[in-house]
């Protein structure tokens, strides 16, 4: 039993304060970065057991729920909330927040967060206007899709990392499958 309940409360009131005062504080691009960490962290787990997976498929669920108040402007909101999805699930957003690339303006000059996610949006358009299907059966265009969304998936997967890579992969894919890549 607690001697001293007052202190306990003063103490759990002076930690929502600071907790409150540091979301208040939340900026755009703080929000984002939050965003970002947890769909690493989401990412990783994907990766691991069936525990795991199911524990990333709630926490990607928790945060797109957020995306809307993200969305909407209401950063302090946001970075609240993905706060408390990291803690619910045991994610340190500063550790996964320090293993992002930036998103603009990587420091080796080539592909940054932003470029790579275009290009990868753009390989799909490219390869539904350059690939030539119309000598090929159902499933062997439905192989061929398959085929070529794998590989982008994995580039999919160094975006958030290691962009300069996820570039290099897009066009080593679309290389792969006879598509010059846009550079």
């Amino acid at each position: 039993m607690n001697k001293h309940p007052g202190v306990a409360i003063k103490l759990i009131t002076v930690m929502l304060a600071v907790t409150a005062e540091q979301s208040a504080a939340c900026t755009q691009m703080e929000a984002i970065t939050q965003m970002r960490a947890l769909s690493q962290a989401v990412s990783e787990r994907l990766r691991g057991n069936p525990t795991q997976q199911q524990q990333a498929a709630r926490m990607a669920q928790d945060a797109t729920s957020v995306g809307r108040t993200l969305a909407e402007g209401d950063y302090p909101k946001a970075c609240a909330s993905y706060a408390a999805i990291a803690q619910q699930y045991g994610v340190d957003l500063d550790a996964y927040a320090a293993s992002l690339a930036p998103l603009q303006g990587n420091a080796g000059g080539g592909c940054d967060v932003t470029q790579a996610s275009r290009r990868i949006t753009d390989a799909y358009q490219l390869f539904n206007a350059s690939v030539d299907t119309s000598g090929l059966s159902t499933p062997q265009i439905q192989t061929l899709h398959k085929e070529f969304s794998a590989s982008i998936g994995k580039a999919t997967l160094q975006v958030q990392t290691d962009p300069e890579r996820a570039c290099q992969m897009v066009d080593d894919t679309l290389t792969e499958f006879g598509i010059e890549p846009s550079t």
